[in-house]
């Protein structure tokens, strides 16, 4: 809950906050993109971390740069609030990106519950942001203690974090992963031949280790080469990272551009924002619901496909009569934009070992963000450059047609 409000915070107040400090339209692009920018670089820099420092040490910095950062950010003037946004980003970006690590480590037989959890909360903190930020300027006259208020959520997560970091299931996750790395690039052993106790470098004399983590799931097979140090050959590593990376464009593009969209086909300001918080709201719900269903299963490609053609209903409606039911195009695309949890959650499906799961998340977040920062830029120069909306729309549904066929096929029960 504590890795979205900080983003989605500045949106409901940045005209407070450029008339305030004087800052250009150009500014505003520049804090917006941030945040995108660093979930790509620190998705490059979180598994390198971990493999020094720990999982557990690097989230301890992930929030307190949040916390931090929020502080700060709600202080100074125009480089101070951009250089607060960049902190608070990098230490969100490094903790979304082990995260997908730790629930596959400590919870492998509950992947799907608790990635649906963990996403859920995510969304639940967006809305907040969306909802809440606003007001809080209104009763505490003015948009700094607003932004700041949500330092709060980043000081309780760092409280939470020091016990439960020293929990067993955590330790045996953070331990998983240490020993991928201590059994150096030689691939798991198969499930019907598991590692000796007595070799010297058997993953039982090091961590307890549940099989979820070094086998592959019934009915599944393992691309080649399948260590941690090849995902930038695996197809199927790409194939995921470009999943990931459209289903983040989109979600970039609508959150982005939704509300504009909708007043200019006659929605009201105020309806208009709340219909982008019922499309986030809508995601909550569906995490928690999905997920747990969806792993049950060897291939998770039909709710892939089943939640993307949900958003291409909502999409077409927006481009054929986008004022005539706003809101069932706004639950719509709340329902396709929901396949964020399914990203999430083949990421650790596809993978056999926490290490592997947190390089591969370091991959598709890192390069699936960079992917995703060219979305809302170019939406808006073919909206300037046409002058109409149909245009970009019907340039996203073909995005959007991408990113089905990439996710049905990382949805395929294989693992890198």
């Amino acid at each position: 809950m504590n890795l979205r409000p900080a983003i989605t915070s500045v949106g409901p107040v940045l005209d407070r906050v450029q008339s305030t400090l004087g800052t250009s339209d150009s500014w505003a692009g520049l804090l917006t993109t941030i945040p995108v920018l660093c979930f790509a670089f620190g998705g490059l820099l979180a598994p390198a971390l971990a493999r020094r420092a720990g999982m557990r040490a690097v989230i301890w910095l992930g929030l307190g740069l949040v916390a931090v950062g929020l502080v700060l950010r709600a202080m100074g003037g125009p480089f101070v609030v951009l250089g607060a946004t960049l902190l608070a980003a990098a230490g969100i970006s490094l903790i979304a990106v082990l995260m997908p690590a730790v629930v596959k480590g400590a919870y492998p037989s509950r992947v799907g519950t608790m990635t649906g959890a963990y996403t859920a909360a995510l969304q639940f903190g967006a809305v907040l942001g969306f909802a809440l930020t606003s007001p809080l300027a209104d009763a505490f006259a003015g948009w700094r203690p607003a932004l700041a208020f949500w330092a709060v959520l980043a000081l309780i997560a760092l409280t939470v974090w020091l016990p439960a970091s020293r929990n067993t299931l955590v330790l045996q996750a953070e331990a998983a992963s240490a020993t991928s790395l201590l059994s150096g690039p030689t691939s798991p052993a198969p499930p019907n031949r598991p590692t000796s106790p007595s070799s010297p470098q058997s993953p039982q004399r090091l961590a307890p280790k549940p099989p979820h983590c070094t086998a592959n799931p019934p009915g599944s097979h393992s691309e080649q080469p399948a260590t941690a140090d090849s995902l930038f050959r695996s197809r199927l590593a790409w194939t995921i990272t470009v999943f990931f990376g459209l289903q983040a464009m989109i979600a970039f593009v609508i959150i982005g551009w939704l509300p504009q969209v909708l007043m200019d086909a006659g929605v009201s300001r105020g309806e208009s924002g709340l219909l982008l918080a019922l499309l986030s709201l809508i995601a909550v719900p569906i995490s928690l619901l999905i997920p747990p269903m969806a792993v049950r299963q060897s291939s998770q490609s039909g709710w892939i496909i089943a939640l993307g053609a949900s958003g291409l209903a909502g999409l077409t409606g927006l481009i054929t009569a986008p004022g005539a039911a706003p809101l069932l195009w706004s639950i719509l695309l709340g329902l396709g934009m929901s396949v964020f949890s399914l990203a999430l959650v083949v990421i650790a499906l596809r993978t056999r070992t926490t290490e592997v799961t947190a390089k591969l998340s370091g991959m598709a977040q890192g390069v699936g963000y960079l992917i995703a920062a060219t979305g809302p830029f170019f939406f808006g120069f073919l909206h300037e450059s046409t002058g109409d909306w149909n245009t970009p729309l019907t340039l996203l549904t073909a995005v959007l047609v991408i990113q089905i066929i990439a996710g049905a096929l990382a949805g395929r029960p294989r693992t890198v």
